[in-house]
C-alpha cells in the first residue's frame, strides 16, 4: 500500500493523540483490510487529510502485516506477559509496525516523539525486547513464515542500520 508517511510526521502534539485514534481504530477493525478501508474514514471525519493518511496508512499497515506483527507480539508477551496487560496489546502491535516498516519514513525525530507520548516504562521494555532478540528468535519467527532471504534483505538489514 503507497504511504503517506514519507518526510511527514504529525505536529509534535498530536502524536499521542493520532497513535491513541490508530489503536481505538485497530481494535475496532475486524483485521479485513477491505472492510477497515470502507469504514475507518467515517471514524476520521474531523482529522486533517495528513492526519487521517497517517492513521490509515498505519492501521492497515499493521492489519496488512498482521502474521508478521502477531508473531513478535506472541514471543514479547511470552517473555513479559506477566508484568503487561493484554490491553496493551494494540499498542505495541502499531509500533512494532511502525519501528519494521516505517522507521525510515518517519525519522528516527518522529518516531521517538511517538514513543515518548505513550508509556514510556511499556515502550523500552518492548523496544528492548524486539532489538534484544531481532537477530535470533524474532528471525526465525519470520523465516519459518517467509524466505529466508527476503527476512534478511527486507526486515533484518534495515533494522540493523
Amino acid at each position: 500500500m503507497a504511504t503517506a508517511l514519507t518526510n511527514v510526521c504529525p505536529v509534535a502534539n498530536l502524536h499521542g493523540l493520532l497513535f491513541k485514534e490508530a489503536v481505538v481504530l485497530f481494535d475496532k477493525s475486524m483485521q479485513v483490510l477491505d472492510d477497515f478501508l470502507e469504514d475507518a474514514p467515517k471514524d476520521l471525519q474531523n482529522m486533517t487529510n495528513t492526519d487521517k493518511q497517517f492513521i490509515l496508512d498505519v492501521v492497515s499497515g499493521c492489519i496488512e502485516h498482521k502474521k508478521l506483527l502477531d508473531t513478535v507480539i506472541e514471543l514479547f508477551y511470552a517473555e513479559n506477559g506477566k508484568y503487561l496487560s493484554r490491553s496493551d496489546r494494540s499498542q505495541f502491535v502499531i509500533i512494532c509496525y511502525l519501528t519494521t516498516f516505517r522507521l525510515d519514513e518517519l525519522g528516527l525525530q518522529c518516531f521517538s516523539n511517538i514513543v515518548k507520548s505513550l508509556d514510556i516504562k511499556k515502550m523500552h521494555a518492548f523496544l528492548s525486547f524486539f532489538f534484544t532478540y531481532l537477530t535470533t528468535w524474532i528471525q526465525d519467527k519470520w523465516t519459518s513464515i517467509y524466505d529466508v532471504a527476503f527476512v534478511q534483505k527486507q526486515w533484518i538489514e534495515p533494522l540493523l542500520r
